[in-house]
C-alpha cells in the first residue's frame, strides 16, 4: 500500500485498486493499492470522504496497513475513484501545522514541552509542562502570526540514524525506525490567520499555574470564523 499523503499532502482524488474487504464492527474494512486518506494518529482525527459510492468514515493503520471503514462493502480487485472531505482535510492542515508553529514557539521561549494534544471538532488542545500566564501566550500568539504571514515554507526531512542522535526532538516517545521530521503529517504553507485563543483546565481540576498551561488554539478557517462570532 502507498501512502500518497506523505507524497502529495495536497491530494483531493486519487484511483486505487481495492485488496482487500471485509465486515467490520462497524461497517467493513477496505484496503487499497493506494491511499490519500490519512490514518488517525498524533492527536490528529483521520480523513473522511468517499470510495467509489461508499462513505469513508474513519481510516486508521493497524499492522503498517491503512485501513478504511467504509459503510457499504467493495469488490475485491475492482479500480475505484476516490475523494476525500477536502474542507475537513485543509483544516486539520492548518490546525495542527499551527500547533507545530506554536509548541515551538513556546519551547524556544521558555524551553516547555508540548505533552499531550488533541485536535478535536472545534478546537486545538495542548499540554504543556510549565505554567503560562496569559501575557505569554498573547505574545506567542503574535509570534505564531509573524511566522503564518511570512509564509515560511514547512521543511520535511528524514534524518538518518546518526544525524538522529544530535537533534534536540520534542517526543513523548523514544524514537524508533524512520523518522519523519518537520510538520509530520500534512504540512500546510501559505497564509492564514492562526490566533491562540485561551488556556483551559488544570490537571486533575487542580490550578493550571501549578501544573502547567493547557491552552487551546485555532488556526486558519477556524479562527477566522471565531473572529466573526
Amino acid at each position: 500500500m502507498e501512502p500518497l499523503y506523505y507524497q502529495t499532502p495536497y491530494v483531493k482524488e486519487f484511483d486505487a485498486i481495492v485488496t482487500a474487504c471485509r465486515p467490520a464492527k462497524h461497517g467493513f474494512e477496505v484496503e487499497l493499492s493506494q491511499t490519500g486518506f490519512y490514518p488517525e494518529g498524533g492527536g490528529q482525527p483521520s480523513d473522511t470522504g468517499r470510495i467509489g459510492e461508499v462513505h469513508v468514515t474513519h481510516v486508521e493503520e493497524k499492522h503498517g496497513v491503512v485501513v478504511h471503514e467504509t459503510d457499504a462493502p467493495l469488490e475485491v480487485g475492482s479500480t475505484v475513484h476516490a475523494a476525500i472531505d477536502w474542507e475537513q482535510r485543509f483544516s486539520n492542515m492548518q490546525q495542527h501545522t499551527g500547533e507545530h508553529i506554536i509548541s515551538g514557539l513556546i519551547h524556544a521561549a521558555y524551553g516547555y514541552d508540548n505533552v499531550g494534544f488533541h485536535m478535536g471538532h472545534d478546537e486545538v488542545t495542548v499540554d504543556l509542562n510549565g505554567p503560562l500566564n496569559w501575557e505569554q501566550l498573547k505574545e506567542i500568539e503574535k509570534k505564531a502570526n509573524a511566522v503564518v504571514w511570512a509564509n515560511l515554507p514547512v521543511q520535511v526531512t528524514y534524518p538518518g540514524e546518526e544525524e538522529l542522535k544530535t537533534i534536540d526532538y520534542r517526543s513523548k516517545k523514544e524514537l524508533t525506525g524512520q523518522v519523519r521530521r518537520g510538520c509530520a503529517h500534512r504540512p500546510h504553507r501559505g497564509r492564514g490567520y492562526l490566533r491562540l485563543l485561551r488556556h483551559t483546565r488544570g490537571l486533575h481540576g487542580r490550578d493550571w499555574r501549578d501544573q502547567g498551561a493547557f491552552p487551546d488554539e485555532l488556526q486558519g478557517r477556524r479562527a477566522f470564523l471565531y473572529a466573526l462570532w
